[in-house]
C-alpha cells in the first residue's frame, strides 16, 4: 500500500528495495510487437525498472538509453545489462 507521506522518489525506491535485483529477461509484449520488426536505431526507455526492455533492445542491437526515478532500479538494471552482456549497447544515466 502507497503511504501518502512518501514522494514518488521514496515510493520506487521502497518498491525496489523490496523485490529481486534480478531481471526476468522478458520484454514488454507490447514493446515487441511494435519493435521487432524495426531496423535497430537509439531509443530512450523511461521508467526502465530492473532494465527488461532496455537489455532486450540492446540484445537486438539498439542502442538504449535508459532512465528511472529509483537510483535503486538502476542498480539493478546495470547489473543485469553486464550480466547478459549487452551493457556497452546501454546507457544508464541518473534518474529523471
Amino acid at each position: 500500500m502507497h503511504n501518502l507521506d512518501q514522494t514518488p522518489v521514496e515510493f520506487w525506491e521502497s518498491h525496489y528495495d523490496a523485490m529481486s535485483p534480478h531481471s526476468n529477461g522478458i520484454p514488454g509484449k507490447m514493446l515487441v510487437r511494435f519493435v521487432d520488426s524495426l531496423a535497430p536505431a537509439s531509443a530512450l526507455e523511461l521508467g526502465c525498472g530492473r532494465g527488461d526492455d532496455a537489455i532486450w533492445l540492446a540484445k537486438k542491437g539498439w542502442q538504449v538509453t535508459a532512465v528511472d526515478l529509483s537510483y535503486r532500479a538502476l542498480e539493478y538494471a546495470a547489473a543485469n545489462a553486464q550480466r547478459s552482456g549487452s551493457a556497452s549497447r546501454s546507457s544508464l544515466p541518473n534518474t529523471i
